[in-house]
């Protein structure tokens, strides 16, 4: 809940060291929701540089101080929840143990926890996850779509969640709102330049890296299908395989 105590999270990460393991030459730092490149993604916001002079800081700020290499408050320390998706847990895991350890290094308990994909359905898009993990290391396919902001404007109750914490923020929810009532593109683009500095400050996402993906697929044969960077499957319902004669 404390601003400090996310920053201090988020500069602790390597995210260049992690990124040569994880992407390599194909992977890219990102700063906020929009990737780099996009329009809506500002010029003067960059991703976040591993700083672990300043973690100490805003640890001591935010009323921590360091007993046993591990944070107390008012003689409290705690311990990170760290849920990883079952297939990066499988498929990634020094990253997994790159997180773990940059963290702990710097006085944060960290306990992985694996999330099966049942798990995921039925806790996480359920808006149980706060309940069950304090932070939670996934993938999403973010760019330039609306459908993203679903992620950050106040979760409607009812249905699957896409705003999986239940992030709440009458900042961000304003600007979403002044968004959709605006027809002016160069107007919407600076709407959204502002909400992507605004999360980048605010952190309810750390986030981390983009990798290049690319989809190929044949439009002789395929109908009904849609590319898209977020909720990619969501319409699969409507996909279908063409008629071929001949074959």
């Amino acid at each position: 809940a404390d601003a400090r105590v996310r920053e201090a999270l988020d500069l602790a990460i390597p995210r260049q060291q992690l990124i040569e393991k994880f992407g390599g030459d194909s992977a890219r730092s990102t700063s906020g929701p929009f990737l780099p490149g996009s329009a809506w993604a500002p010029g003067d916001v960059e991703a976040t540089a591993e700083n672990r002079d300043r973690v100490i800081t805003l640890m001591q700020e935010a009323g921590y101080s360091r007993e046993g290499g591990r944070w107390v408050k008012d003689g409290e320390g705690f311990t990170l929840r760290l849920g990883v998706q079952s297939d990066i847990a499988d498929d990634f895991s020094d990253v997994v143990y790159g997180f773990q350890d940059a963290w702990e290094s710097l006085g944060f308990r960290v306990r992985v926890k694996n999330i099966r994909p049942s798990d995921w359905r039925g806790k996480v898009e359920a808006g149980q996850a706060a309940a069950n993990w304090d932070v939670i290391l996934g993938r999403w396919n973010l760019d330039r779509e609306e459908g993203v902001l679903s992620l950050f404007s106040s979760a409607q109750d009812g249905g699957p969640q896409v705003n999986l914490f239940k992030y709440s923020d009458q900042t961000v929810d304003g600007i979403v709102a002044d968004f959709y009532k605006e027809s002016s593109g160069p107007a919407r683009e600076a709407l959204m330049q502002k909400l992507h500095r605004y999360l980048h400050s605010d952190r309810p996402y750390l986030f981390l890296w983009t990798l290049q993906v690319q989809s190929v697929y044949r439009r002789d044969r395929l109908s009904g299908f849609r590319p898209s960077p977020f909720y990619y499957f969501t319409q699969v319902g409507k996909t279908a395989w063409k008629e071929s004669a001949g074959e």
